[in-house]
């Protein structure tokens, strides 16, 4: 059978446990042509209401969830028929708690049910794929590729810029710029070729090399920008810097350790180990996204005892002050039990404000050996460093702090984070559009840069054909009257 026409049964949402609240809700997701039958099976006939969407609240019943031993349980069904569902098919979303051995005997519970006429053996009914639903609302009309995609990125958001980048490509709105910047390329592809058919033609001059060179060097810095592009002339590295910022032995060496996984800074008991900055590249993730900061350990700095003027402990706190001021992100390290300074300098040089990590250090010193649980508390991550306690978490962290103070922007002016394929395709476009820009003198360099820069904004919004572009010369501009 043609995987298309199968139905598919997926947990549609992440299970999660929250210390003091429990299980959230869990939503199972059923698409495809057996769907109404399966949810027949579950709620009853007397539950099922008829129309193309609704909802209802009901216990469920039937032999197989008696089987699951899920018989009475309640949930809320949620049923579109196709095409206005989410997947373009019949589509069934029953919500349950999210305790995850419920979730198992629903889905086992709906498996069963198509099972009852011999739909799994016939493989009419399965479990779906990774991406499957998101698939099929792209096959059915009812997700573009770059919505699609969105969906992705949605679920991977890290932050509040992630999730409005996210967002923007979601919703199409993204895809309306790549349209506009497509367009405004096969606008300028048609006026040189059109210079290049009509070169003998007296009095015809389609663009000139000033406005060509403007116009593409325009569209290369707009795309080149929505592309990620590092912007920071004053940093030869092009990373984040994060800095590790604290009093003298607050832990900071050994969370620079742990943090890079291996031994680079010496550590000691005694306070003021410290003197010089170290600074190591470290390489972080969020979501699909691969990051490099360059990671900053300072000495530590008592605002109480700066040191006399002109001594190693005034110089190395001024060396401290100066990493900070030039920090991207400034993770404020306080031992466990000891109460914190006032909040540290966040400018940078030149007026920026970093965003700060606040770390509670040598959590196992809350109450005995192993006790710190490494999860935020009142906005303080607490961390172990020598157990790894928490480490993950605040790598985690100063991930999505660098994605949202320094990432990439998107188009349209907000920050944010766009997928993988469409930054590989707009970096290119943008290398195009640059390349134009130098060889606007020369016609057919231009062409040729042009073309490419059209291509690879195609593999966003779709390819733009030489007809299109013809069409353009014609329509746009008037010629041989």
């Amino acid at each position: 059978m043609d995987a298309a026409a199968q139905t598919i049964v997926a947990l549609a949402t992440r299970t999660a446990h929250r210390p003091g609240t429990g299980w959230g809700t869990a939503i199972v997701r059923i698409s495809g042509a057996a769907a109404q039958a399966i949810g027949l099976a579950l709620a009853g006939d007397s539950q099922w209401r008829r129309g193309s969407r609704w909802c209802a609240a009901a216990a469920l019943g039937g032999d197989a969830a008696a089987q699951e031993g899920i018989g009475g349980l309640p949930a809320l069904l949620a049923w579109a028929a196709g095409p206005r569902s989410y997947t373009g098919e019949d589509t069934l979303e029953v919500l349950v708690p999210g305790q995850p051995e419920v979730v198992r005997r629903l889905m086992a519970a709906m498996l069963r049910s198509g099972e009852a006429d011999g739909g799994v053996q016939n493989g009419e009914v399965r479990m779906a794929q990774p991406g499957e639903f998101s698939a099929r609302a792209y096959h059915n009309g009812r997700l573009s590729l770059a919505q699609a995609e969105g969906v992705a990125a949605v679920i991977s958001a890290a932050g509040d810029a992630e999730w409005q980048a996210a967002q923007r490509v979601l919703s199409g709105e993204q895809g309306t710029v790549y349209q506009r910047w497509s367009g405004e390329a096969a606008e300028l592809l048609a006026l040189v070729e059109a210079g290049i058919d009509f070169a003998d033609t007296e009095g015809v001059v389609a663009i000139s090399v000033a406005d060509l060179a403007a116009r593409s060097e325009a569209l290369a810095r707009a795309v080149g920008e929505a592309a990620g592009e590092q912007r920071r002339g004053e940093r030869a590295s092009g990373a984040a810097r994060v800095v590790l910022w604290g009093r003298p032995n607050a832990g900071k060496s050994t969370l620079f350790n742990a943090l890079l996984g291996r031994r680079r800074a010496v550590v000691a008991a005694v306070a003021g180990t410290t003197r010089d900055a170290l600074c190591e590249r470290l390489s972080l993730r969020a979501g699909e996204r691969a990051l490099e900061v360059d990671l900053v350990d300072v000495a530590g700095v008592d605002e109480g005892e700066l040191g006399t003027p002109g001594t190693t402990e005034a110089m190395a706190g001024a060396q401290a002050a100066r990493e900070a001021g030039s920090a991207d992100v400034l993770v404020w390290c306080v031992a466990t039990g000891e109460a914190p300074d006032a909040a540290p300098a966040v400018n940078r040089d030149g007026g920026q404000t970093a965003a700060v990590v606040r770390v509670r250090t040598k959590a196992d010193r809350a109450l005995g050996a192993g006790a710190g649980t490494g999860e935020s508390t009142d906005g303080w991550l607490e961390v172990c460093a020598p157990s790894g306690l928490g480490v993950e978490a605040l790598r985690a962290a100063l991930a999505h702090a660098v994605l949202e103070r320094e990432g990439g922007a998107t188009a349209g002016g907000g920050r944010g984070v766009l997928p993988t394929r469409h930054r590989d395709a707009l970096a290119r476009a943008a290398t195009q559009f640059r390349a134009a820009a130098v060889v606007a003198d020369r016609a057919e360099e231009a062409a040729a840069a042009l073309r490419a820069a059209l291509d690879a904004l195609g593999e966003l919004t779709g390819r733009v054909e030489r007809d299109e572009v013809l069409g353009l010369i014609f329509s746009r501009f008037c010629i041989g009257k």
